[in-house]
């Protein structure tokens, strides 16, 4: 069908157990014995693609996040913000359509709910809505890059040490010194 989370999605279970909902990743494997306290913050640009097996960037942006999920304890520093879960649910039925997939509003749904469900949801106030617009200001930046704006005011709002987009371009003019490192996929 082309939608990837539902099923593959890491899902944690007995103590130190990983486990897999796709049959192909069912076998346990053990997690590593040394835990990073990396927090990660994940844009639309990762979640989506992650979701969407026919997206050209799916294996790298799954992956991606299968290995934060292991390598990260606890959860709670895997995050995405509230806002991310509005542009998916925007974009999801678009780009799947483009891909050749037909999904209906509620796989949508239980799409950005299997997300949600694995990634510590930061929610902004209007104290962050005017801390992204004046950072904007202050950078002589106006537009869309404002979305933007309030992805990385949740990134920093959740002290993110790590930024994921395919949008760097507009993060990296966002960023001021070292507040965050902003990566894209691997490759």
């Amino acid at each position: 069908m082309g939608l990837a989370l539902l099923r593959r999605w890491p899902s944690y279970r007995r103590g130190d157990r990983y486990r897999s909902f796709d049959k192909k990743y069912s076998s346990s494997l053990l997690r590593p014995k040394v835990w990073t306290q990396v927090r990660c913050f994940f844009d639309t640009s990762i979640l989506l693609p992650a979701a969407l097996t026919a997206h050209p960037n799916h294996d790298r942006a799954f992956g991606l996040l299968r290995q934060a999920a292991r390598e990260t304890k606890p959860s709670d520093l895997l995050c995405l913000s509230t806002h991310v879960i509005a542009e998916m649910y925007a974009t999801f039925p678009n780009v799947a359509r483009q891909l050749g997939i037909e999904v209906t509003l509620p796989q949508v749904f239980a799409e950005i709910k299997a997300v949600v469900r694995h990634l510590n949801t930061v929610d902004l106030n209007e104290a962050d809505y005017f801390t992204a617009l004046e950072r904007c200001v202050d950078l002589a930046l106006s537009g869309a890059v404002f979305y933007d704006a309030l992805h990385f005011q949740a990134a920093l709002k959740a002290k993110a040490d790590i930024l994921y987009t395919e949008n760097r371009r507009d993060f990296d003019r966002l960023l001021r010194a070292d507040e965050l490192t902003i990566r894209s996929l691997p490759d």
